[in-house]
């Protein structure tokens, strides 16, 4: 078998993307797991809960459960490297991290738990006026929530960022009140 050499634009054997991913799949799996042992069935899943697809009983156990134990039992064997990086250096231990990082992104993405970054609808960018502003949540713990104009770049603190929502929410509660105001008078 021909082993990956080490590429000094990556990380031990994980490429820089891997390297990145598996550093966020080690630090959300310490939510993700326990909260997945007691989610029990999400979106009907109990139908689709079947063993090996041949038999025509359920499991009986919750599909979140089984992703939160499998999800562990790969973080146990990430155990035997003194630390993330040290994973990353050894050909089993970047082997063994794609797979728990494969496995946590699955789950999460079958099951998802938090925020996703995402477009900001109906609210105009207060220097470019386009309806690009982007929203994107903390990646990691003590980063903050990140507000952006995708057209100019122009960024919003949270606070400047409520104020404009607020703003916008307002005006639309007037403009369906004008609307609403001026139907009832015609209809009178």
């Amino acid at each position: 078998m021909h082993e990956q050499m080490p590429d000094h634009r990556n990380v031990g054997y994980l490429t820089w993307d891997e390297w990145r991913r598996f550093r966020i799949a080690v630090e959300k799996s310490l939510i993700v797991v326990p909260w997945f042992r007691v989610a029990g069935y999400l979106r009907n899943e109990v139908a689709n809960d079947r063993v090996n697809g041949t038999s025509d009983h359920p499991l009986g156990v919750p599909p979140t459960w089984l992703a939160a134990e499998e999800i562990a039992r790969l973080s146990a064997e990430l155990r035997y490297w003194p630390n993330l990086e040290d994973v990353a250096n050894d050909a089993d231990g970047a082997f063994t991290a794609r797979m728990f990082t494969r496995e946590l992104e699955t789950a999460l993405h079958r099951w998802p738990i938090e925020d996703k970054p995402r477009n900001v609808r109906q609210v105009r960018c207060q220097q470019c006026v386009g309806e690009t502003i982007r929203y994107r949540p903390p990646e990691f713990g003590g980063d903050k929530v990140h507000i952006a104009c995708t057209e100019c770049g122009h960024e919003y603190t949270e606070d400047e960022f409520k104020t404009l929502i607020e703003l916008v929410t307002a005006e639309m509660q007037r403009t369906e009140k004008a609307i609403g105001g001026t139907r009832r008078l015609g209809a009178a």
